[in-house]
Protein backbone atom coordinates (compact mmCIF):
# COMPACT_ATOMS: atom_id res chain seq x y z
CA UNK A 1 0.00 0.00 0.00
CA UNK A 2 1.24 3.47 -0.87
CA UNK A 3 -0.08 6.92 -0.01
CA UNK A 4 -0.76 9.15 -3.03
CA UNK A 5 -1.83 12.80 -2.75
CA UNK A 6 -4.43 14.26 -5.09
CA UNK A 7 -4.47 18.01 -5.68
CA UNK A 8 -7.24 18.42 -8.28
CA UNK A 9 -10.99 17.88 -8.23
CA UNK A 10 -10.97 15.15 -10.87
CA UNK A 11 -8.41 13.05 -9.01
CA UNK A 12 -10.31 13.43 -5.74
CA UNK A 13 -13.53 12.32 -7.46
CA UNK A 14 -11.93 9.18 -8.87
CA UNK A 15 -10.43 8.33 -5.49
CA UNK A 16 -13.73 8.83 -3.68
CA UNK A 17 -15.64 6.65 -6.15
CA UNK A 18 -13.02 3.94 -5.84
CA UNK A 19 -12.85 4.23 -2.06
CA UNK A 20 -16.64 4.02 -1.85
CA UNK A 21 -16.39 0.52 -3.29
CA UNK A 22 -13.29 -0.70 -1.44
CA UNK A 23 -14.31 0.61 1.97
CA UNK A 24 -17.35 -1.65 1.92
CA UNK A 25 -15.78 -4.69 0.27
CA UNK A 26 -12.06 -4.79 1.03
CA UNK A 27 -12.41 -4.55 4.80
CA UNK A 28 -14.90 -7.41 4.86
CA UNK A 29 -12.75 -9.52 2.54
CA UNK A 30 -9.74 -9.04 4.84
CA UNK A 31 -11.85 -9.98 7.85
CA UNK A 32 -13.15 -13.13 6.16
CA UNK A 33 -9.58 -14.08 5.21
CA UNK A 34 -8.41 -13.44 8.78
CA UNK A 35 -5.76 -10.93 7.66
CA UNK A 36 -4.58 -8.23 10.09
CA UNK A 37 -0.97 -7.79 8.90
CA UNK A 38 0.15 -5.18 6.35
CA UNK A 39 2.40 -7.48 4.32
CA UNK A 40 -0.32 -10.15 4.11
CA UNK A 41 -2.88 -7.51 3.13
CA UNK A 42 -0.66 -6.33 0.23
CA UNK A 43 -0.19 -9.92 -0.94
CA UNK A 44 -3.96 -10.48 -0.75
CA UNK A 45 -4.56 -7.38 -2.87
CA UNK A 46 -2.16 -8.48 -5.61
CA UNK A 47 -2.97 -12.18 -5.73
CA UNK A 48 -6.68 -12.38 -4.94
CA UNK A 49 -8.68 -9.23 -4.51
CA UNK A 50 -7.72 -6.98 -7.47
CA UNK A 51 -8.18 -9.67 -10.14
CA UNK A 52 -11.67 -10.52 -8.96
CA UNK A 53 -12.57 -6.85 -8.50
CA UNK A 54 -11.44 -5.87 -12.01
CA UNK A 55 -13.26 -8.80 -13.64
CA UNK A 56 -16.50 -7.70 -12.00
CA UNK A 57 -16.32 -3.91 -12.36
CA UNK A 58 -13.91 -3.17 -15.26
CA UNK A 59 -15.46 -1.53 -18.35
CA UNK A 60 -13.94 -2.02 -21.77
CA UNK A 61 -13.06 1.20 -23.58
CA UNK A 62 -15.00 2.07 -26.74
CA UNK A 63 -11.76 2.75 -28.65
CA UNK A 64 -8.28 1.34 -28.34
CA UNK A 65 -6.70 4.53 -29.66
CA UNK A 66 -4.33 6.21 -27.20
CA UNK A 67 -5.54 9.81 -26.82
CA UNK A 68 -2.66 10.90 -24.58
CA UNK A 69 -0.76 13.85 -26.06
CA UNK A 70 3.00 13.52 -26.47
CA UNK A 71 5.18 15.58 -24.15
CA UNK A 72 6.29 18.85 -25.84
CA UNK A 73 10.02 18.97 -26.51
CA UNK A 74 10.40 22.36 -24.83
CA UNK A 75 8.70 21.15 -21.64
CA UNK A 76 11.01 20.16 -18.80
CA UNK A 77 9.18 17.48 -16.84
CA UNK A 78 11.20 18.38 -13.75
CA UNK A 79 9.17 21.61 -13.56
CA UNK A 80 5.95 19.57 -13.63
CA UNK A 81 6.73 16.76 -11.21
CA UNK A 82 7.75 19.01 -8.34
CA UNK A 83 6.40 20.54 -5.15
CA UNK A 84 5.55 24.22 -5.55
CA UNK A 85 4.62 26.69 -2.84
CA UNK A 86 3.82 30.40 -2.91
CA UNK A 87 5.83 32.83 -0.80
CA UNK A 88 6.18 36.61 -0.35
CA UNK A 89 9.38 38.59 -0.84
CA UNK A 90 10.56 40.30 2.36
CA UNK A 91 11.76 43.90 2.56
CA UNK A 92 15.41 42.77 2.39
CA UNK A 93 14.75 40.63 -0.72
CA UNK A 94 14.84 37.36 1.18
CA UNK A 95 12.38 34.48 0.95
CA UNK A 96 11.58 32.10 3.78
CA UNK A 97 10.39 28.56 3.11
CA UNK A 98 10.32 25.77 5.71
CA UNK A 99 12.68 27.70 8.01
CA UNK A 100 15.21 28.14 5.20
CA UNK A 101 16.17 31.61 3.96
CA UNK A 102 17.06 32.46 0.38
CA UNK A 103 18.67 35.77 -0.58
CA UNK A 104 17.66 37.01 -4.05
CA UNK A 105 20.74 38.34 -5.87
CA UNK A 106 20.96 41.72 -7.60
CA UNK A 107 22.32 40.06 -10.76
CA UNK A 108 18.81 39.02 -11.82
CA UNK A 109 17.44 40.81 -14.86
CA UNK A 110 13.99 41.07 -13.31
CA UNK A 111 13.86 41.68 -9.59
CA UNK A 112 10.62 41.33 -7.64
CA UNK A 113 9.55 44.09 -5.30
CA UNK A 114 9.12 43.55 -1.56
CA UNK A 115 5.71 42.07 -0.96
CA UNK A 116 5.47 40.41 -4.38
CA UNK A 117 4.56 36.75 -4.64
CA UNK A 118 6.83 34.12 -6.16
CA UNK A 119 6.91 30.34 -6.40
CA UNK A 120 9.37 28.17 -4.49
CA UNK A 121 9.74 24.94 -6.46
CA UNK A 122 11.39 21.83 -5.03
CA UNK A 123 12.35 19.27 -7.66
CA UNK A 124 12.50 15.53 -7.10
CA UNK A 125 16.30 15.72 -6.81
CA UNK A 126 15.92 18.07 -3.81
CA UNK A 127 17.05 21.26 -5.60
CA UNK A 128 15.22 24.54 -4.90
CA UNK A 129 14.20 26.99 -7.63
CA UNK A 130 12.66 30.45 -7.23
CA UNK A 131 10.28 31.45 -10.02
CA UNK A 132 8.95 34.98 -10.50
CA UNK A 133 6.51 35.55 -13.37
CA UNK A 134 7.87 32.53 -15.23
CA UNK A 135 11.54 33.52 -14.82
CA UNK A 136 13.96 31.65 -12.55
CA UNK A 137 15.80 33.85 -10.05
CA UNK A 138 19.38 33.52 -8.90
CA UNK A 139 19.78 33.25 -5.15
CA UNK A 140 22.07 32.10 -2.37
CA UNK A 141 21.15 30.15 0.72
CA UNK A 142 21.62 32.03 3.99
CA UNK A 143 23.10 30.01 6.88
CA UNK A 144 20.78 31.63 9.41
CA UNK A 145 17.93 34.05 9.74
CA UNK A 146 18.97 37.54 8.56
CA UNK A 147 19.00 40.27 11.16
CA UNK A 148 16.42 42.95 10.83
CA UNK A 149 17.84 46.41 10.16
CA UNK A 150 17.67 48.76 13.14
CA UNK A 151 14.92 51.36 12.81
CA UNK A 152 16.13 54.93 12.14
CA UNK A 153 16.62 57.05 15.23
CA UNK A 154 13.91 59.63 15.67
CA UNK A 155 15.05 62.88 17.17
CA UNK A 156 13.03 63.61 20.25
CA UNK A 157 11.29 66.96 20.45
CA UNK A 158 12.28 67.20 24.13
CA UNK A 159 15.97 67.37 23.26
CA UNK A 160 15.59 70.45 21.09
CA UNK A 161 16.91 73.73 22.45
CA UNK A 162 14.28 76.32 23.09
CA UNK A 163 14.61 79.26 20.72
CA UNK A 164 16.08 82.41 22.29
CA UNK A 165 14.44 85.68 21.24
CA UNK A 166 16.71 88.04 19.32
CA UNK A 167 17.73 91.47 20.63
CA UNK A 168 15.10 93.19 18.44
CA UNK A 169 12.31 90.82 19.41
CA UNK A 170 9.16 92.62 20.71
CA UNK A 171 9.29 90.41 23.80
CA UNK A 172 12.63 91.99 24.85
CA UNK A 173 11.38 95.48 24.04
CA UNK A 174 8.19 95.07 26.03
CA UNK A 175 10.20 93.74 29.00
CA UNK A 176 12.52 96.77 28.90
CA UNK A 177 9.57 99.12 28.70
CA UNK A 178 7.89 97.44 31.64
CA UNK A 179 11.06 97.66 33.74
CA UNK A 180 11.48 101.30 32.85
CA UNK A 181 7.92 101.98 33.91
CA UNK A 182 7.06 103.55 30.53
CA UNK A 183 4.16 101.25 29.65
CA UNK A 184 1.02 102.84 31.00
CA UNK A 185 -2.11 101.91 29.14
CA UNK A 186 -2.20 103.55 25.73
CA UNK A 187 0.35 106.23 26.59
CA UNK A 188 2.56 106.99 23.63
CA UNK A 189 6.28 106.57 24.03
CA UNK A 190 8.88 108.75 22.46
CA UNK A 191 10.48 106.84 19.54
CA UNK A 192 13.90 108.00 20.71
CA UNK A 193 13.31 106.29 24.04
CA UNK A 194 12.19 103.13 22.27
CA UNK A 195 15.37 103.12 20.17
CA UNK A 196 17.53 103.58 23.27
CA UNK A 197 15.65 100.78 25.03
CA UNK A 198 16.10 98.48 22.02
CA UNK A 199 19.83 99.16 21.95
CA UNK A 200 19.93 98.43 25.68
CA UNK A 201 18.03 95.20 25.08
CA UNK A 202 20.78 93.98 22.76
CA UNK A 203 23.24 94.25 25.62
CA UNK A 204 20.81 92.78 28.16
CA UNK A 205 21.56 89.26 29.40
CA UNK A 206 17.89 88.20 29.03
Amino acid sequence: MTFLKSHDTQAKGRLERSNGVHQDRLVKELQLAGISDLSKANAFLRETYLDGHNKRFAVTAKSRVDFHCPVPKELDLRTVFCIEEERHVNNDWTVRCHNRYFQILKENDRLPRPGDKLAVSEWLDGSIHLLYKGCELQYRVLPERPERPAPPKVRSSLSRKKPTPGPDHPWRLSACIARAGLWQGEQKINPVCVKELAEGARESPL
